[in-house]
């Protein structure tokens, strides 16, 4: 799949709010009213759109368009991870929030989580940043992670030695937590942060 133009991603994405907000795809004639063009050069944006693999088309049939690849991909924030001490674990939906597809993982689920505390700033990850977190239940060495212990949730780097875990802050004002492995469950690695200046 091949990268698109700019009045292109603008054309799909117009299409993928359309979808979001109305239920349906736009026709043609909405897409070329949108962007000020004619018929012939809002079709020619969808034939693009699907020759790169992004949009599904069936001829013949008005609003029949299937966005098969976003650009915006939406993202649960489902509350707080205390970078710091430990913090019980409440999930709960805060909101949604659009993440660029180059920060995903294809074929893994994502989320975000905000920071609270300063345990992690060595690694640039301050309080009030939203982490993006991938989805998985394995971490290697050196890894920065959601992690569970004893119903709670924090924020560290990861490291495990033979049946110990080590949960290191990048603070050097703060200490590690090390815990039997059994007790740590990795919730996700932190693939990406956000931060609103």
């Amino acid at each position: 799949m091949r990268d698109l133009t700019q009045k292109q991603r603008s054309v799909l994405l117009f299409i993928e709010e359309f979808i979001e907000k109305n239920g349906y795809p736009p026709s043609v004639r909405e897409i070329a009213r949108r962007f000020r063009i004619t018929p012939r050069g809002a079709q020619l944006h969808l034939i693009a759109l699907e020759k790169k693999g992004y949009l599904e088309r069936k001829s013949g049939k008005p609003r029949a368009l299937k966005v098969v690849r976003r650009i915006r991909n939406r993202v649960p924030l489902i509350g707080e991870v205390r970078a710091g001490e430990k913090r019980e674990a409440v999930e709960y939906l805060e909101d949604y929030m659009d993440v660029p597809s180059a920060f995903l993982s294809p074929g893994y689920e994502h989320f975000l989580l905000r920071v609270k505390g300063e345990s992690m700033i060595e690694e640039h990850i301050c309080d009030g940043d939203l982490v993006l977190v991938r989805r998985q239940s394995w971490a290697q060495n050196g890894d920065i992670v959601a992690a569970m212990v004893e119903g709670e949730v924090t924020l560290k780097k990861f490291f495990q030695k033979g049946e110990m875990v080590e949960l290191r802050p990048a603070n050097r004002e703060m200490t590690s937590m090390c815990f039997q492995a059994e007790k740590v469950r990795i919730l996700g690695k932190v693939v990406g942060v956000f931060r609103k200046l």
